[in-house]
């Protein structure tokens, strides 16, 4: 029906520069509709929110799924798209939106509509210089280059560096509007980590179902730097003795040094 309407509007009042004509979600497409948006030029603007509402559009079955916010399809066809997030109905955050693309994965893990991932740099391009000739400003705006407006953000990481279902953390350390910074990220403390003797006892302690629980009880995280620094210590030795297990664990080993596991997961069984 908009695709109809459009044709009419044009037929009777043709303008040179068809960029007025774009439909705004455009969320279930097939071949049909995707060949007349490209014969009438067409600029179709897609959702990208398959990280919050995956399961809810599972409902959809697999065919829809398939054409669904169809980025790859109209891109290989060469019909002009862009990206918006349809705020509040999905968080206006441009790297969850670019991340949705590249992985059309929900928070869960889930595939949706595998069929219609784009790269890094497509999904970026939508989010930018695409974004910018939907609005007639491709001269001013969508890019980094000389004449256009000085307008971008500075990334603590590289996009292209990081893991595809990363690309969401990625935190924003300044923002410029007009060359001129409009936004900082606050400054990084790094954390004074507390640092208690660790008592590691000689006993035989296997099957110490408390003393493990009571171990697994201290572990804590801390985030140091930007790096996930994992620090724990196991109050082993003589509070051991009192946890009823029926364990000696002998005299401790007192310890200064806490044990660190930087950079990626630490998991206790």
């Amino acid at each position: 029906m908009v695709l109809t309407a459009i044709e009419h509007a044009e037929a009777k009042n043709p303008r040179p520069d068809a960029r007025w004509r774009r439909i705004e979600h455009a969320s279930v497409m097939n071949p049909a509709l995707l060949n007349r948006a490209q014969k009438d030029g067409v600029i179709l603007v897609f959702h990208s929110y398959t990280w919050e509402y995956g399961n809810i559009l599972k409902s959809y079955g697999p065919d829809r799924l398939a054409m669904m916010h169809a980025y790859r399809t109209a891109i290989d066809m060469g019909i002009p798209v862009a990206g918006h997030s349809d705020s509040p109905i999905s968080a206006a955050d441009p790297l969850l939106r670019i991340q949705s693309m590249v992985t059309r994965k929900s928070q869960h893990g889930d595939l949706i509509g595998g069929e219609q991932r784009v790269s890094l740099d497509e999904a970026i391009k939508v989010w930018t210089l695409d974004g910018a000739y939907a609005t007639f400003e491709e001269n001013i705006k969508g890019s980094i280059a000389p004449g256009k407006l000085a307008d971008f953000a500075i990334l603590r990481e590289d996009p292209r560096k990081v893991q595809d279902d990363s690309i969401k953390d990625i935190s924003i350390e300044a923002t410029y509007i007009g060359g001129s910074k409009v936004y900082t990220a606050p400054a990084r403390t790094v954390a004074a980590i507390p640092q208690p003797p660790l008592n590691f006892g000689d006993g035989n302690y296997g099957g110490s179902v408390q003393s493990f629980s009571h171990f697994r009880s201290s572990l804590a995280c801390w985030k140091v730097v930007g790096f996930w620094l994992f620090c724990f210590w196991p109050p082993w030795g003589p509070e051991a003795k009192q946890l009823g297990d029926g364990h000696d664990f002998g005299q401790p080993v007192h310890l200064q040094i806490p044990f660190a596991a930087p950079l990626g997961c630490c998991y206790m069984a």
